[in-house]
């Protein structure tokens, strides 16, 4: 998968990239295949979407609802249907280019990300262990870059018996059923308290999490301003390439006093 995304990134003539932005798109998708395969499955078939678009002319813009943070804005720059028809030649490319698409899209469907998550699952259980043997409490955090792979996480851990409903994600929007329904039981016990949804839904899973999980899955918009002192663990499930994002998201468990 690796050696065929590399192959088809160095193409000089893709229509799925728009010229401008073409180097920051091509670090994201890779950024995506080092994070979770089923990530860039994703992510190529809306480009595959968008040369159809071309192909068919159709007015249709594609649905972009479970795109990461980052990966929202990415997807921004990506190339948007052209308003007039596409030339014979053109036409053949942009066929070609939706073929090899789909082609990267089963590879990454199939490239199962088996290994780092055992991977995960021995620090989770190993880190944890260490910390309650020396006196630590029971509280992880674990940090990615995007959604999908948060919920990727989300949905493994909940498999594993000793986990399972003791897992809760925070990240920019926090719109699933889940954080709803933290933040309904946090709502039912604060009936007069002033109203500030986005403060008031990580609040409400932060204290979950304080009281009734063990792991918290969050992405990089929960790197700032938070205090998860009480967490004895912080994995990184994948890397920015800034090392001061790395910097951000350990300050929020290991903090001055």
């Amino acid at each position: 998968l690796y050696t065929c995304m590399e192959e088809f990134l160095q193409q000089d003539n893709l229509h799925c990239l728009n010229a401008g932005n073409r180097q920051l798109v091509k670090i994201t998708l890779r950024r995506l295949l080092a994070s979770c395969p089923s990530n860039l499955a994703g992510t190529l078939e809306r480009l595959a979407q968008r040369l159809q678009e071309i192909c068919t002319q159709s007015a249709l813009a594609p649905d972009l609802a479970s795109s990461a943070d980052e990966l929202r804005e990415m997807e921004k720059v990506l190339l948007k249907p052209k308003r007039h028809n596409p030339t014979p030649k053109e036409l053949e490319e942009l066929k070609c280019e939706i073929k090899e698409l789909h082609e990267l899209r089963r590879l990454a469907n199939q490239t199962a990300s088996a290994g780092k998550s055992k991977a995960l699952h021995y620090t989770l259980r190993e880190g944890l262990r260490q910390v309650q043997k020396t006196g630590g409490r029971k509280k992880a955090v674990i940090f990615t870059e995007f959604l999908q792979s948060q919920r990727h996480i989300f949905d493994e851990l909940q498999t594993i018996p000793e986990f399972k409903g003791r897992v809760v994600m925070i990240n920019g929007d926090n719109l699933n059923p889940q954080a709803d329904a933290i933040y309904r039981a946090w709502k039912e016990k604060r009936p007069k308290a002033k109203s500030n949804p986005n403060l008031d839904r990580k609040t409400a899973i932060l204290e979950h999490f304080q009281r009734k999980a063990d792991i918290l899955i969050a992405t990089d918009a929960a790197s700032e301003g938070l205090n998860l002192q009480f967490c004895s663990l912080l994995i990184n499930y994948d890397l920015p390439w800034n090392p001061q994002r790395i910097e951000q998201r350990i300050g929020r468990c290991h903090r001055y006093g």
